[in-house]
């Protein structure tokens, strides 16, 4: 009797510490513990929760781990995927794992740094996941840190206001034989650029001001033959024309080199309570696509620009309300120039409400954008240990056509021998697409060709699905693939890269893009004309950033 009075509690007691599993969201590890404590506070206050610090031993090396706190495993999974929304990669670690032989296989390490934070974040405003139990109290992690411990007071409170980030990009090409391209300057192209980019983002009690410069040197085959800035690799802008303000100053020019420096950043901030005023220029992204993002309307990155570090900026005008509930509201007004002039009818106007449904996100945006119309709705729902996405976009033209566009996404972390491995899988519906390429020349839709003209769109038919993966070769070496293939014609775009730390600093990277399809298709080489084509081939490229 008393036997089986035990076996049943035993049993009982598993099956709640079964439901009960408790673990901790890893968000990286570093070497030196004063990079870390800097980090550590951006984090706190991105996420609005506390952190924790352990110390292992990797290889022989002391490695300082920041972590959540301990939480429930549905907790730990839904702080995890709204990490994930706001540019903050962290995987899940069972506490009943965490063991000496885990940790020495750094098991899911992976860098704040190393993900592709979008820079828009609001690092003030605590986010919520929809569950109060993730605002935890947040402890004073000054308190014997980098402060104390440096003996640097108000140096390091300045010093902290500055970021500096030195980048090298080389890209070389291989292009068709019919490509209009290899007609003009042949092939191989080959090229090179460098940026020295100075951050400055400090508060004043209710003020706040952001300042980045960018002094950028370019040289190569793209500049020669006046390419658009969205079919390079790194995407770098090199005129403010379609700004308010011309924040941008040739230094140099001439056939084949070109350095500029510009203001990418130039905000004021003013916050009172729940509410805050930014007025100047700043990055504003909207959407939840990976690789697709119809509903981000101002300078969306294109499927294959390999430097997304840091998003141009645009001159605006933002009010952000944060509810007692969680929810928030932003008002946001874009100016716009067409041909020099100040264009109001050519300005974008919106409001997106952003809430909670259980564990679930729901958003809600009404937008004028230049002529159009616009009506989006997003949902975000946690299932297991994957995020759900969904975006829908109605496009309402000034003739009164409406355009319907969307993705679907899910993404999903999870350890592979010993090592972090992450997948994704999207469709787009393009609406302003083209059911097939006329083999004579591209004949596009004028409603298809503004929005190629804007930078808005980049691809050209109606159905995509991108696959993608990124695996954790080792703590410092990561590699990424993905695929994007075109539904309608079958064509394939190849990117894959390995990345490398080779310290906390730094990061290099290499990588290619290869287009696989037949000339005429969207991938292979798209028709401009009898015998000439536009696109296609491969593109290798090398990436060097160094971050201080």
């Amino acid at each position: 009797m008393k036997r089986g009075v035990c076996g049943l509690l035993v049993f009982i007691a598993s099956s709640v510490l079964a439901q009960t599993e408790r673990g901790v969201v890893v968000f990286g590890s570093w070497e030196n513990r004063t990079y870390l404590e800097v980090y550590q506070v951006e984090l706190e206050e991105t996420l609005g929760i506390a952190t924790d610090v352990s110390q292992i031993n990797l290889g022989g090396r002391s490695i300082f781990r920041l972590t959540s706190m301990p939480l429930r495993e549905e907790e730990a999974r839904v702080l995890q995927a709204g990490a994930k929304n706001l540019g903050v990669v962290g995987w899940y670690l069972r506490l009943k794992d965490i063991s000496k032989s885990s940790v020495e296989t750094s098991l899911g390490e992976v860098r704040l740094h190393d993900t592709k934070v979008d820079p828009v974040v609001d690092k003030k405003q605590p986010a919520t996941f929809g569950l109060a139990t993730l605002r935890l109290p947040k402890r004073n992690v000054y308190s014997g840190s980098a402060k104390s411990q440096l003996g640097f007071g108000s140096i390091l409170d300045w010093s902290e206001s500055f970021d500096v980030r030195a980048k090298w990009f080389t890209a070389v090409g291989a292009l068709p034989s019919e490509n209009y391209q290899r007609q003009l300057g042949g092939t191989p192209t080959i090229d090179n650029s460098a940026d020295l980019r100075l951050m400055f983002k400090r508060e004043f009690g209710p003020l706040g001001i952001e300042i980045d410069h960018s002094t950028n040197w370019t040289r190569g085959d793209a500049i020669g033959l006046a390419l658009n800035e969205s079919m390079t690799l790194d995407q770098t802008p090199s005129t403010d024309d379609s700004r308010i303000f011309d924040l941008t100053w040739p230094i140099s020019d001439s056939e084949k080199q070109r350095t500029i420096h510009r203001f990418d950043r130039l905000a004021f901030e003013y916050r009172k309570g729940s509410t805050a005023v930014t007025i100047g220029r700043q990055a504003v992204s909207w959407g939840s696509g990976f690789v697709f993002n119809p509903l981000d309307l101002f300078n969306p990155f294109a499927p294959t620009t390999v430097d997304t570090d840091y998003k141009s900026g645009d001159d605006l005008l933002s009010v952000e309300h944060l509810f007692a509930n969680g929810s928030d509201l932003q008002i946001l007004g874009v100016g716009h120039r067409v041909d020099g002039e100040l264009d109001g009818s050519s300005s974008s106007f919106g409001a997106k409400w952003h809430g909670f449904w259980g564990i679930s996100e729901l958003e809600f945006v009404l937008a004028r954008h230049f002529e159009d119309e616009i009506l989006g709705a997003m949902l975000r729902v946690p299932i297991g240990g994957a995020m759900i996405r969904s975006d829908l976009v109605g496009n309402r033209t000034k003739e009164g056509d409406w355009y319907y566009s969307g993705i679907v996404n899910a993404d999903y972390s999870f350890g592979l021998f010993d090592r972090m491995a992450y997948v994704f899988m999207e469709y787009f519906h393009n609406d302003f697409g083209v059911r097939e390429l006329d083999e004579g020349g591209v004949l596009l839709p004028q409603a298809l060709s503004e929005r190629l003209n804007r930078g808005e769109l980049f691809n050209l038919m109606r159905d995509y699905v991108a696959l993608g993966a990124t695996y954790q070769w080792h703590p410092l070496l990561v590699q990424s693939t993905s695929v994007i293939v075109n539904l309608q014609d079958k064509s394939t775009l190849l990117q894959t890269s390995l990345s490398f730390d080779p310290g906390d600093h730094s990061r290099l990277e290499l990588g290619f893009v290869a287009s696989l399809g037949d000339e005429g298709k969207e991938f292979g080489g798209i028709p401009i004309s009898p015998g000439i084509t536009a696109g296609g081939g491969f593109r290798g490229f090398f990436r060097w950033v160094y971050f201080l």
